[in-house]
């Protein structure tokens, strides 16, 4: 079973990201803190990142991500000014990681769910 971990200090956001994941047929894992998801080596498919947090930003993390050669499918997410998102997806392609998608806060439910079902039928070809 594919694995995503949702890294966001939104408790809501995060459960709600949780149930949408879990019924599209997904193991998933929250971490409120991004340095969390660091310390615990947590392995994943797909990452569901905030880039918006107090701890650690979603930048520091992308950063991070590249440090350790990572090759998790990065999904990112931001509720602040869309030249966020654009900053944080040039980085990541700059860095080589495997960014798969963005999405603005608040987040169509239906736009999350057509891309978890995409991804799963690209992985049983």
């Amino acid at each position: 079973m594919p694995k995503i971990i949702i890294i966001d200090d939104d408790e809501q956001i995060s459960r709600l990201l949780t149930d949408v994941c879990q019924m599209a047929g997904y193991e998933v894992s929250t971490c409120f803190k991004a340095a969390d998801y660091f310390k615990e080596k947590q392995l994943a498919d797909i990452v569901f990142l905030d880039l918006a947090m107090p701890d650690m930003d979603g930048i520091e993390v992308i950063t991070q991500l590249k440090e350790i050669k990572s090759q998790v499918a990065i999904i990112l997410m931001s509720g602040q000014d869309s030249s966020l998102i654009v900053t944080a997806e040039i980085l990541a392609k700059e860095y080589g990681l495997n960014h798969i998608a963005s999405f603005a806060k608040p987040m169509e439910i239906k736009e999350i769910i057509a891309l978890l079902e995409d991804l799963k039928e690209k992985q049983n070809r």
